[in-house]
């Protein structure tokens, strides 16, 4: 005969496993997002637990582990959806190698749409998640540079790293770099909110003293590191003047301005990247490059770029799509936009057709992989003559200087 117990087995669900994401274990109960390294790695691991907590808001055990994918059948606002994704994202794989799509998913994770607790894992204290393991943290705002200083000595070159937060300065001795992806100072957590910064930070926080580069290895140190680290973040030289005043004829700055934009292939997308010429000098407007120049007496300077100039140009790129104001927070010098929609006749002809009329020369239209297409929009004019018992039609089409018919 078949037992009470075994008809409670086979017929009733077992209320823990029927849970959603709260689990109530007779207290009230915090939803709670963990950073932690992987058990046998050190690489960032995010964990969502549920635990009750005590009328202070301290967390109590057992802490309850919640399967984010679980969680998205719940939920339906885009920006929950993408948390619980990105945070599924750190569960995965431990060994794979960090990408820009980590920062893209960590951004969404300290979004926070639906404003949980946010705790790192202190293994000290304990190798298991219990509460007495966890520290708690505030989101902080992501850092978006790092400011290097080279100063000039007598046999070297110095190269000191710094950060910016609020307007505080903070040395590389005074930060605890996270997860290869956050510096806590305090009890806040700061997102490393572009890839680039990674390396760099890791680089300085090994080296919080600086680096100091002989006299000897600068010249090519500069051409091969620092010039290509001021695409992405400020460099101040402090034994070259900066010219804020209206430079001489003979500086860069001081030539007419000419507006460019360089289209070229990126696998399926397309980069378009706006640059200023300085006379000769040809500047990225998103990049942080400088302008180097030499005055009258021979000594190297460096020479403000026009930004308000720059700034006109970037802004009249930002009204042209919507992908372009998102874009300019990350990574890339550039802008992009997928080679189906730049190609979209919709919108191409009417943006070269802006640029043109603000004086911007386009670059590489004609070289994009598999395109076809004019960029200027077709023009008709037709004419009617006639007489007592006739007329006649004339029409022309043309593209730009170009007559079809």
């Amino acid at each position: 005969m078949t037992s009470i117990k075994e008809f409670q087995d086979q017929l009733l669900t077992d209320p823990e496993k029927n849970a959603s994401f709260k689990t109530n274990f007779g207290h009230p109960v915090s939803d709670i997002v963990v950073l932690k390294n992987y058990r046998f790695y050190k690489s960032l691991s995010i964990e969502l637990y549920t635990a009750a907590i005590t009328r202070a808001g301290k967390l109590k055990n057992p802490l309850a582990i919640v399967n984010p994918l679980d969680v998205t059948l719940t939920k339906h606002t885009p920006d929950e959806l993408k948390f619980f994704t990105a945070v599924s994202r750190f569960q995965l794989n431990p060994t794979a190698a960090k990408t820009s799509l980590d920062i893209d998913a960590l951004r969404q994770v300290i979004k926070n749409p639906l404003g949980l607790r946010f705790f790192y894992h202190n293994p000290e204290r304990s190798e298991n998640i219990v509460a007495s393991s966890l520290l708690e943290v505030s989101i902080g705002d992501p850092i978006n540079d790092v400011i290097l200083t080279v100063y000039q000595k007598p046999q070297s070159y110095l190269v000191i790293a710094e950060i910016i937060i609020k307007g505080k300065t903070y040395s590389f001795n005074d930060i605890e770099l996270k997860y290869d992806c956050f510096i806590l100072i305090g009890k806040a957590i700061h997102l490393l909110n572009k890839f680039h910064l990674i390396k760099i930070v890791r680089f300085f926080k090994q080296n919080p003293a600086g680096l100091e580069i002989p006299l000897a290895r600068f010249k090519d140190f500069h051409e091969n590191v620092l010039s290509k680290l001021e695409d992405f973040i400020t460099i101040l030289y402090t034994y070259i003047e900066l010219r804020d005043t209206e430079p001489a004829p003979q500086h860069e700055a001081a030539l007419p301005l000419e507006k460019l934009i360089y289209l070229s292939d990126l696998r399926s997308y397309v980069i378009i990247n706006p640059v200023m010429k300085y006379g000769n000098v040809e500047i990225p407007i998103l990049t942080k490059r400088q302008i180097f120049s030499k005055d009258k007496d021979g000594n190297i300077v460096a020479v403000k770029r026009n930004d308000e100039a720059e700034i006109r140009f970037t802004a009249l790129l930002l009204k042209q799509h919507p992908d372009f104001e998102e874009q300019l927070q990350y990574d890339p010098a550039y802008f992009y936009l997928h080679k189906q929609r730049l190609l979209d006749e919709d919108w191409f002809l009417d943006a070269f057709e802006q640029w043109r009329e603000e004086g911007i020369t386009v670059l590489g239209f004609n070289k994009l992989q598999g395109n076809k297409l004019n960029s200027h929009k077709a023009k008709v004019h037709i004419q009617v003559t006639s007489g007592l018992n006739w007329f006649n039609t004339a029409m022309d089409v043309s593209l730009e200087r170009r007559k079809l018919l």
